[in-house]
């Protein structure tokens, strides 16, 4: 005994830990990944991030030019001033066809006038909300010479893929922006494996880019099968990380 150095001691009562090896990826939540596109074509003026930079949900990443935006908002003023119009006339002629002095013909022309205008100008308001012009500084008389593109989300800017200059298409992905604040980890188990784990179990895992362990647990276990190659089926699991 004391030649190898044996040790007595007292039996006591341990968990004997089970360990599976699995591989997966680091992923973000799709709601947490955003890809930046104009609403509509346009030139671009300025831009106010590079790549890492953090924003804020509303900041502004650039700016768009386009001739087509003074004509959209010179639009809606020329209708919104018709509208005015078109409006007092319709409400003269609702109250002298309840009197019976105009024609009901003549009332449902001067109705149909004010109700398609009503609906144009309503679209045409919506159009400008959407492509980020302020319509509160048009009604008062402001026209914008260019847009403003923003991030929707808190994060880092990961791409872009633009220059001062450069025309823009509609639906161009120009920038993307990621919050990493609910990064998590997806690995794959094999189907005879998956009766072995179950969600708040611990785990540990390391990246092929850092040496750092992290402790983890599991999250969620997806129902969802996937066949792979040579038909193994996997299920998958999220994990939610967090640091040693």
């Amino acid at each position: 005994m004391e030649t190898i150095d044996l040790e007595l001691i007292h039996l006591e009562d341990k968990n004997m830990s089970l360990t599976i090896n699995v591989n997966g990826s680091i992923e973000l939540p799709p709601h947490h990944i955003a890809d930046i596109s104009p609403m509509i074509g346009g030139v671009i003026k300025d831009i106010f991030v590079i790549e890492g930079d953090i924003v804020k949900k509303g900041q502004t990443l650039a700016t768009l030019q386009h001739p087509d935006f003074i004509e959209m908002q010179n639009n809606y003023l020329i209708n919104l001033n018709e509208f005015e119009f078109i409006e007092k006339e319709y409400s003269r002629q609702e109250k002298l066809n309840k009197d019976k002095v105009v024609s009901d013909k003549s009332f449902q022309k001067i109705t149909s006038e004010y109700k398609t205008l009503k609906s144009t100008i309503q679209s045409q308001k919506i159009k400008l909300q959407m492509v980020g012009l302020n319509v509160n500084g048009i009604e008062n008389g402001k026209i914008y010479n260019s847009i403003s593109i923003v991030s929707p989300l808190n994060g880092y800017v990961s791409v872009i893929e633009t220059n001062i200059g450069s025309f823009v298409e509609p639906q161009s992905k120009l920038f993307e922006v990621v919050n990493n604040d609910e990064l998590h980890a997806d690995f794959m188990v094999y189907e005879k494996d998956i009766n072995k784990i179950e969600v708040g179990q611990s785990i540990f895992f390391t990246t092929s880019s850092l040496t750092e362990e992290f402790e983890s647990e599991i999250h969620n276990i997806s129902p969802v099968l996937r066949i792979a190659q040579r038909r193994f089926t996997f299920m998958l699991i999220y994990y939610q990380i967090k640091r040693t």
